[in-house]
């Protein structure tokens, strides 16, 4: 209770700060983008008209937002029927959406703040896209289309190269590269194992180079399509309805992402961290983020995990599935009661225990045939112990022992 207490006072001096700054704020333009159109009947339109639109009637400050970016909505004529109006916050990772409806005179007919898009909205202003993997042989992507915004860039850089020492196949997105039908085509990928990305974001979905990748997108996939798939969204409020159910009804194994607004800069701290930790010292995702948000970010429960799958990055494939590794191994010959063990789930981890009461959790990657370690096992600091190596039989269909510490063990 003490410690949610002090959160709130910590969020509310927050909040207080920037409420007091307003006064000494020089209002100014801010960078305005006005999305393509793939409306087949849509009339030319008055790009000045539109801009003009937005800074006569929402007060937008180049110290509070990063930009704007607008998409159109027509009526069936062609004409214009309303603006949806997407405001970047230059301090968080957040965006908020505004309807603005004008005549065919562009003179404004209402205003709408926190606007919830329509299904008519996503269904006019976005492709259709069949998705279709781009390369098979990728098993992370990083990404990010804010390239103005250095901290971003920083964190995905890192990440990727993280992942690459670990030694993934890896793709990088960014700027235009990270946009709506690229995010798609990759989670498509059968062996893509982790797909992390830093930018805006609200409830509703994610900012991309040229639009919104929605809860709609993620409603529309297949139940299976993110099986297997680890998705870490750096953004604000995205690990939140409508958003964060629609993701973990396409299957995903484990989701992370912003519960409570994240701020720029400190959030990629933590996203850096996980990382690190997660994919590199193959940590369980659930205390990772826990201990890299406590470090790292100035309170806790601003982020948010969910997912029914495995805790750990890429339980792997190559044909086998974590029912062929389990089971009762002896070393040979045994002489005590640590060369006996068995192999089990226990809830979403695999795990060891000898009979010697020693417990340890496994982190299974069956693609390089290995079963990691981590420090819960006594013998992890050493080389050899760093990992059970899997030794399949000669058809190579199960597996028949594993190696450990210089020594093999025998599956029962």
């Amino acid at each position: 209770m003490k410690n949610s207490f002090k959160t709130k006072m910590l969020q509310s001096a927050i909040t207080l700060f920037f409420v007091l700054s307003l006064s000494s704020i020089a209002w100014a333009d801010v960078p305005i983008n006005i999305f393509p159109t793939h409306y087949q009947y849509a009339k030319a339109i008055d790009d000045n008209k539109i801009e003009s639109i937005i800074t006569d009637n929402l007060k937008l400050s180049e110290n509070l937002h990063y930009k704007v970016n607008v998409k159109i909505i027509y009526k069936p004529s062609g004409d214009p029927d309303h603006l949806i109006v997407y405001i970047l916050s230059n301090h968080t990772y957040l965006f908020e959406t505004t309807r603005i409806d004008i005549n065919d005179a562009y003179q404004v007919i209402s205003i709408e703040t926190k606007y919830l898009e329509t299904e008519a909205d996503y269904s006019q202003g976005d492709v259709e896209v069949y998705a279709s993997c781009p390369d098979k042989s990728v098993e992370m992507v990083f990404s990010t289309c804010e390239t103005g915004i250095q901290t971003a860039v920083a964190g995905i850089n890192f990440a990727a190269g993280v992942a690459e020492d670990a030694g993934y196949n890896v793709e990088v997105l960014l700027g235009n590269a990270e946009n709506r039908s690229a995010i798609l085509n990759w989670l498509e990928c059968d062996d893509l194992v982790y797909f992390g990305r830093i930018g805006h974001g609200s409830t509703t979905g994610i900012m991309v180079s040229n639009g919104t990748l929605s809860y709609n997108d993620f409603r529309n996939m297949p139940l299976d399509t993110l099986n297997s798939k680890v998705l870490y969204f750096n953004s604000c409020q995205v690990h939140n309805s409508p958003l964060q159910p629609a993701i973990l009804n396409a299957g995903a194994q484990k989701y992370i992402g912003g519960i409570d607004n994240l701020y720029i800069g400190s959030s990629e701290e933590v996203f850096k961290c996980v990382a690190t930790d997660a994919i590199q010292n193959h940590e369980p995702l659930t205390s990772t983020l826990a201990d890299c948000e406590k470090t790292h970010y100035p309170y806790t429960g601003a982020h948010g995990i969910s997912g029914n799958g495995s805790d750990y990055v890429d339980v792997g494939d190559d044909g086998l599935s974590l029912n062929d590794v389990f089971g009762q191994y002896i070393r040979q010959p045994p002489t005590n009661e640590w060369h006996t063990g068995t192999i089990s789930m226990v809830g979403n981890s695999m795990q060891w225990e000898n009979e010697a009461g020693w417990t340890w959790t496994l982190i299974p990657d069956l693609t390089e045939r290995k079963l990691f370690t981590n420090k819960e096992c006594p013998y992890f600091e050493s080389d050899v112990g760093k990992s059970f190596n899997l030794i399949l039989n000669q058809d190579e269909t199960e597996v028949e022992s594993f190696q450990f510490l210089g020594e093999f063990y025998q599956r029962q």
